[in-house]
């Protein structure tokens, strides 16, 4: 990230920003939960060990720590990701969303804040195992190239951990660049975890900036929303968009033109 001020936003679901907020916790993913399979790439790369007669094959993932990552994004007003993480379905007579357990919620931060509480709230991260990174985007067979080069001039325990680690979990495939996704990652450094959650303490007024609720929302259940976060200890700006609203309002000048 050239600058770790720029703001990064994230649709987090409703039902998990309240718990987060309620249990003061910022809680990263080991990313194979993820659907794109290719989240998994590293962890599925084979070797064959020239070094031993005859040769012996084995995975990268041998060498691998675990890693953990939340992901981000450098653009806020993108209707296409705030679809694609939350869902609003009204009952037609009372306006009320239906489906709260897929409901978005648009949070703005920085890199530079969300390392700060990831450092502070983990006993063992550092800068060799944290980071804010910028995802990469190209074709597949570009991808798996560069991992063949990367793995191929370095060897495969120089991915064990640290940056080449991070830098390995920053490759996703061109299909995927309209999120221009930005990810906090921190990797364990050493073997053995078989979680799949890194929960961090963090109070969610050190890392938040700005929330912002899905728009499509009638007015009186975000106000219900932001009503509940403040009694769980939320205390920064929310913002209630008008990307839906239909109402216009135009001055109209006396020879019936309407004004600026």
């Amino acid at each position: 990230m050239s600058d770790p001020d720029e703001p990064l936003f994230r649709v987090f679901p409703y039902w998990f920003l309240e718990e987060g907020i309620r249990l003061r916790q910022l809680v990263l993913v080991d990313p194979a939960l993820w659907e794109d399979p290719f989240e998994r790439l590293p962890q599925q790369i084979g070797l064959n060990d020239a070094t031993t007669i005859p040769w012996r094959q084995i995975f990268l993932a041998a060498y691998l720590r675990t890693l953990f990552a939340q992901s981000w994004s450098l653009s806020g007003s993108s209707d296409t990701l705030l679809r694609a993480y939350s869902r609003v379905h009204k009952d037609p007579h009372i306006k009320r969303n239906l489906t709260p357990r897929d409901e978005g919620v648009r949070v703005q931060s920085t890199a530079r804040k969300l390392l700060a509480v990831l450092r502070r709230g983990h006993a063992s991260a550092n800068e060799s195992n944290s980071f804010v990174g910028r995802v990469s985007y190209a074709p597949q067979a570009d991808i798996l190239q560069t991992c063949a080069n990367w793995v191929g001039a370095r060897g495969a325990a120089f991915f064990s951990t640290g940056r080449p680690r991070a830098e390995l979990s920053l490759l996703k495939r061109v299909e995927f660049a309209h999120e221009a996704e930005v990810r906090l990652i921190f990797i364990e450094e050493r073997d053995g975890s078989h979680e799949q959650l890194l929960r961090v303490p963090a109070d969610s007024n050190d890392f938040i900036d700005e929330i912002q609720f899905d728009p499509r929302l009638e007015g009186f259940e975000a106000k219900e929303h932001e009503s509940a976060l403040r009694a769980l200890g939320y205390a920064g700006p929310v913002t209630h968009p008008t990307t839906y609203n239909l109402n216009i309002w135009l001055e109209v000048a006396p020879s019936g033109e309407p004004t600026e």
